[in-house]
């Protein structure tokens, strides 16, 4: 069984500046209102059948949560669901917002 790799901010912003990866923001919605990394998709139950059928299967992914620990779990989803290329960013959007 595959899973999902880590990445710290500083991997993560190459992979931002490459424009290869999509960026996936599991936060509530009000959270990813107020601010986010750009650009993200901001994935829910309403979304997630639109990302898993619309999204290439080795698009890299890179999964946030707040803090980098809830998006483990959605990481290690979308592996189950066929993505080749997932990352967890460590931190979450709180690191990401201290750099």
């Amino acid at each position: 069984m595959s899973s999902f790799f880590r990445t710290t901010i500083e991997e993560a912003q190459l992979k931002l500046q490459s424009g290869n990866a999509l960026f996936v923001d599991i936060r509530d919605y009000a959270s990813h209102c107020e601010g986010h990394i750009e650009p993200s998709f901001h994935l829910d139950q309403s979304s997630v059948d639109a990302l898993i059928a619309q999204t290439p299967k080795d698009r890299p992914l890179v999964v946030y949560c707040y803090h980098g620990h809830s998006s483990q779990m959605a990481a290690r989803f979308l592996v189950d669901q066929g993505f080749t290329e997932v990352y967890n960013l460590e931190g979450g959007y709180e690191a990401w917002t201290r750099t």
